[in-house]
């Protein structure tokens, strides 16, 4: 980011000298391959490039790591590319397909593995259910023995001390009806909250195949369609169109499949909370969207009153990219301005998004976390990134608010809690 791109050269060469030396590095080692490489891309040395691309694909493609394996094939798709190696460029689109392959065929699997998750959790629920059935079988001997206990009691002790027998008696008859009461309240609300869970994870999951089949068919089917238009045309106008629209189509599939991804990370993600720089994170998220920012002339201010939180750095990046990200998709104000900012509170750091855009209407607020919804015909997204920072900010014990008056002021507020 600074520009100094030896010294960040050298400091990577030496972080790379101890994950090589360490087999459990392997995922750290391919990816200061991919750095290293980028940088000697950056700098013109196209050997060396050439060298940490290849290194960092062989060891991909060693290990079977296919994410970071179709990493690396980008990369030297996007090298030999760069230097007009055809032989090359043909050899390894035809590996990067085949991964790709591979990759889809891992995800299929994953949802298997959901839906299985889902029947064990209807399995846990009739358990519970069997529990709480035990439950009250117990406590009625229990009160039976109480009953025993309390007419041999009588029998054998003196009269004097029946009154006192009794109360007792009756105290310990409430006490264990007031046990069996709470056991039978909690286990109501424990098969209750798994029900709905189960329920919405049901529905949610109905959604995923029902969207995702169609968003991926859907660009696919277009891109068949434009093959066999270009095939058949003749005119160097409509072929250099076609490939235009080509080039976006396949652009719009990878954008969905990088979403889906970036949601299935977000969902297998475990916590692992740091310090983190805010005004570093949000410039580097800005940096990633800087050509948007720059065609819509969109006015950035950042008002951060608090620079650092404790939270995970990829789910806290995910929640603030997707926020970022819809107030530029939606900034359509002949002035546009957008203001990040963060405070902290007595309940925890709160940060800001605050735009002049479309805005949202009230009667889809309701459903703006949804799966796939698309609260505008506007939108260029999927209806996956603000269910993608809802799932990122549960994981964190995060809680997201909006508050919006349409076309004059939306506000998204994030409230970390720090304890």
């Amino acid at each position: 980011q600074k520009g100094d791109l030896s010294k960040a050269l050298e400091q990577l060469k030496q972080v790379l000298h101890q994950e090589e030396s360490n087999s459990r590095e392997i995922n750290n080692m391919i990816f200061t391959y991919h750095t290293i490489g980028r940088i000697y891309f950056k700098l013109g040395d196209k050997i060396n490039a050439e060298k940490y691309y290849l290194l960092a694909y062989d060891s991909a493609k060693g290990n079977k790591l296919y994410p970071q394996l179709k990493k690396s094939l980008n990369n030297l798709l996007d090298y030999y590319s760069f230097v007009k190696n055809g032989n090359k460029v043909l050899k390894y689109y035809g590996e990067l397909k085949a991964v790709n392959d591979t990759l889809a065929s891992l995800e299929q699997n994953n949802r298997i593995l959901q839906v299985s998750a889902l029947r064990e959790l209807e399995v846990s629920r009739r358990e519970m259910a069997d529990l709480r059935s035990k439950a009250n079988m117990e406590a009625l001997i229990k009160a039976k023995q109480d009953q025993a206990l309390s007419l041999y009691s009588y029998l054998v002790t003196l009269l004097v001390f029946i009154l006192i027998l009794l109360a007792y008696i009756i105290y310990s008859r409430k006490k264990n009806q007031i046990k069996l009461i709470e056991v039978n309240k909690q286990l109501e609300t424990n098969v209750q909250e798994r029900t709905e869970q189960l329920k919405m994870a049901y529905e949610e999951l109905e959604t995923y195949f029902y969207k995702a089949s169609h968003d991926l068919r859907g660009p696919i089917t277009s891109l068949i369609g434009l093959v066999g238009l270009l095939k058949s045309t003749k005119s160097e106008d409509e072929r250099i169109q076609i490939n235009q629209l080509l080039e976006e189509t396949a652009n719009k599939q990878l954008n969905l499949v990088n979403k889906i991804q970036s949601l299935n990370e977000v969902l297998k993600y475990n916590i692992r909370n740091q310090e983190i720089n805010l005004q570093d994170e949000i410039q580097f998220i800005l940096e990633r969207h800087k050509r948007k920012i720059s065609e819509k002339e969109i006015n950035i201010s950042l008002n951060l009153k608090t620079k650092i939180v404790n939270s995970t750095p990829f789910l806290l990046s995910t929640i603030l990219d997707n926020l970022i990200y819809n107030a530029i998709d939606f900034s359509n104000n002949p002035h546009p301005k957008i203001e990040i900012g963060s405070e902290t509170n007595d309940k925890g750091i709160i940060i800001y998004v605050i735009d002049n855009g479309e805005g949202i209407q009230k009667n889809i607020s309701n459903n703006l976390y949804k799966m796939f919804f698309r609260g505008s015909l506007k939108s260029s997204g999927f209806g996956l990134g603000l269910y993608t920072a809802k799932k990122a900010a549960e994981k964190l014990g995060a809680t997201i608010s909006f508050d919006s008056e349409p076309h004059v002021r939306t506000e998204f507020k994030v409230l970390l809690n720090q304890t």
